[in-house]
């Protein structure tokens, strides 16, 4: 049964359900980021499948539903589902690297610095620091309303927006998680020594790009490597350098797994 997606879902055709591709002993499991669906990282997940790894696409607690969903998540209940979802792809794998975009890349730094069995870490866009510093106003405006509309929820000419899935509206509740994670994060920066390759777009309107900078100055990996992409805005895996961001990313897990 189809499921009906309220008017702020975009592009619900693209199908926001999780997804895993079989594939050999190597698995990348690759996390989408905030509000929106594994959609996101779907062209890098078939681009690494059809180079022989295993695929591992999970959907994050409150995502692909509805807003309200999103609303009662802990930036705890994210980490902890992740987590699962990267001990499960390890039972399946001899070796793994894990890869996410915005949200999803704090989480991949998260895995990083508690498993340093990881054998490799990739961000897209990490959400480190937001560009729009109104967000940081989100633990003070949970108290006056749930939701905002500060992004467009009419689909622009961008070519990301006709290949992007999920919420066009955001929870304030869960953007005050969103920040209590980054503090994390950034406090455990220097914890992570796996090889680690970071993309980020110059065009980004929703990340600041130095964050990207200063998770490569903060991190101990000897092997690490930042890909500035001057053409992408914030979703890197789906905009216009998308084939780029696969084919290193291939070639990185390739170098980087046993």
């Amino acid at each position: 049964m189809q499921q009906d997606f309220p008017d702020y879902f975009q592009n619900p055709h693209l199908n926001p359900s999780p997804f895993f591709l079989e594939g050999g002993s190597i698995g990348v499991l690759l996390i989408h980021g905030y509000t929106a669906s594994p959609v996101e990282v779907n062209f890098i997940g078939k681009y690494l499948n059809n180079r022989g790894f295993t695929i591992s696409g999970p959907l994050l607690p409150g995502h692909g539903t509805s807003i309200e969903d999103l609303h009662d998540c802990k930036f705890e209940d994210w980490t902890a589902f992740i987590e699962k979802a990267y001990h499960d792809l390890d039972e399946k794998c001899e070796s793994v690297v894990v890869g996410g975009i915005s949200l999803g890349g704090l989480l991949t730094l998260h895995l990083g610095a508690k498993y340093d069995d990881i054998d490799g870490l990739i961000t897209y866009a990490p959400a480190l620091q937001f560009r729009n510093k109104f967000a940081l106003l989100a633990p003070y405006l949970k108290y006056l309303t749930k939701t905002l509309t500060w992004r467009k929820t009419n689909l622009s000419a961008s070519i990301v927006d006709d290949r992007w899935c999920g919420y066009g509206i955001d929870s304030i509740p869960a953007l005050s998680q969103f920040l209590q994670l980054q503090e994390r994060v950034q406090q455990r920066l220097n914890d992570i020594s796996q090889p680690i390759l970071i993309f980020q777009g110059m065009l980004d309107q929703s990340v600041d790009p130095s964050g990207a900078q200063k998770i490569y100055d903060s991190v101990r990996s000897e092997d690490k490597n930042l890909i500035w992409l001057n053409q992408s805005g914030h979703i890197v895996t789906l905009d216009i350098e998308w084939q780029t961001v696969a084919m290193k990313t291939a070639d990185f897990v390739e170098r980087v797994s046993p």
